[in-house]
């Protein structure tokens, strides 16, 4: 009965501080992330078949489109994982990387180099099939 009348969405509260804080203390760099997403969308040699939703970012997320028929967005996000680079999948084919202010340029190089590495060596479906 308690979530049934709103009880559980004590939590929102947390997550409107948080984003009160980063509006009050991180706005101006907010450019910065918004730099670094475009860095790494222009960073990232795309396979054919490949594109970047949005065409070129505006915000601080990157989202690849890439061909399932030939790109595992599970196994290419494992391999990335070993690297220390975490990216998330956005659907059927979609590869999401988010920029924030943990990241600094040479991890924005290094991210766009390995995952540049990662999908030349999974040319098809064959790592991690079964």
């Amino acid at each position: 009965a308690r979530k049934l009348l709103g009880g559980g969405m004590r939590q929102i509260g947390i997550l409107a501080a948080a984003c009160l804080h980063a509006l009050d203390e991180h706005r101006e760099r907010l450019v910065d992330d918004h730099r670094r997403a475009r860095r790494l969308a222009d960073l990232v040699d795309l396979p054919e078949g490949a594109e970047v939703l949005g065409v070129r970012p505006e915000t601080n997320m990157v989202i690849w489109k890439l061909p399932t028929d030939r790109y595992d967005v599970v196994e290419i996000r494992r391999r990335l994982a070993l690297e220390g680079i975490l990216m998330s999948d956005f659907g059927p084919g979609r590869l999401r990387a988010v920029t924030h202010m943990d990241i600094d340029d040479a991890g924005i190089e290094r991210a766009g180099a390995v995952l540049n590495q990662v999908l030349a060596g999974i040319p098809a479906r064959t790592i991690g099939a079964r």
